[in-house]
C-alpha cells in the first residue's frame, strides 16, 4: 500500500515505489498500469521504458503521483497499481494507492468588531475566534492588522495548527 496522505486540493504529491528482486535470477518487469475508481488522479513515471530487467538483489524504482482534486467529496481516492512480470510465483503484483484531498477553511467570528466609544489614551479589547471549518489542518502563522491605532495580540503561540472544528481565540 502506498498512502499519499492528506494533500491540499489542486496540488500533487509524489511517492517512490521500489520493486526489489529478491530472487536468484533476473526479473523482467513487463507492465505497470493503474486502474480503479480514482485512477485518473494518479500517474506513474518510469525511469525507462518497459520491459525492464532487474538483476538479482537489485531494485527498480518508479514514481507514483497523486493529484488532489479541487472539488472535495470527503472521500479517500483509491487506485490499484498492477505490475506484470515474469515472476512465476507473484504475477501480477498489485499495490493499493490512497490519497485524500483536503482544503482547510478559516472562519472568523465575529467577522466585524465594534469597539464602541473608547476614551482617548484608554484601550479596549475584543476577542475574535478563528475556526477551521474545512477538511485538513489549517496552520495559522501570523496575525496582523493594517490600521494604525490597532494591534492584534494572539493568545496562543504561533504558528498554531487547527484541525477540523478546532477553535482559537
Amino acid at each position: 500500500e502506498v498512502d499519499f496522505g492528506a494533500v491540499y486540493a489542486g496540488t500533487e504529491r509524489e511517492r517512490i515505489v521500489a520493486i526489489d528482486n529478491t530472487g536468484l535470477g533476473a526479473l523482467d518487469l513487463r507492465t505497470a498500469s493503474l486502474s480503479g475508481p480514482s485512477a485518473a488522479r494518479f500517474a506513474l513515471s518510469l525511469p525507462e521504458s518497459l520491459p525492464a530487467q532487474i538483476a538479482p538483489g537489485a531494485s527498480f524504482s518508479l514514481r507514483a503521483r497523486y493529484t488532489a482534486p479541487t472539488v472535495l467529496n470527503g472521500l479517500t481516492d483509491t487506485a490499484t497499481l498492477t505490475l506484470g512480470s515474469d515472476d512465476p510465483d507473484d504475477n501480477p503484483v498489485t499495490v493499493s494507492l490512497l490519497g485524500t484531498a483536503v482544503r482547510p477553511v478559516s472562519a472568523l467570528s465575529p467577522y466585524s468588531v465594534d469597539f464602541g466609544a473608547v476614551v482617548v489614551n484608554d484601550t479596549a479589547s475584543r476577542s475574535i475566534e478563528v475556526r477551521n471549518t474545512g477538511v485538513g489542518a489549517l496552520v495559522l502563522s501570523a496575525v496582523a492588522i493594517d490600521q494604525p491605532g490597532f494591534t492584534a495580540v494572539p493568545r496562543t503561540a504561533l504558528p498554531a495548527t487547527l484541525n477540523f472544528g478546532d477553535r482559537l481565540f
